[in-house]
């Protein structure tokens, strides 16, 4: 009986430790792209993101250049 539940115990034991080493590469990885796209980005920024950024930079030009504004509109982003 103390053999079953040992093994019982030992069975949940190395579940737990499986677990807990297979999502270890997956977390540091998805840290290390989340460091990366904030800095890239600079989503901190007070001013906003690079994306948004060049985004109105792109729509001021649209503003004067008739080919960037026919671009602009072709993807919804005007």
């Amino acid at each position: 009986m103390l053999v079953t539940i040992a093994g019982i115990f030992g069975l949940i034991g190395f579940i737990v430790w499986d677990r807990y080493s297979t999502l270890r590469p997956m977390d540091t990885r998805l840290k290390r792209l989340e460091r990366d796209l904030e800095k890239d980005l600079e989503l901190q920024s007070p001013e906003g993101s690079k994306l948004t950024r060049m985004l109105h930079t792109l729509r001021e030009l649209a503003k004067e250049d008739k080919k960037i504004e026919a671009i602009l509109r072709s993807f919804s982003l005007l």
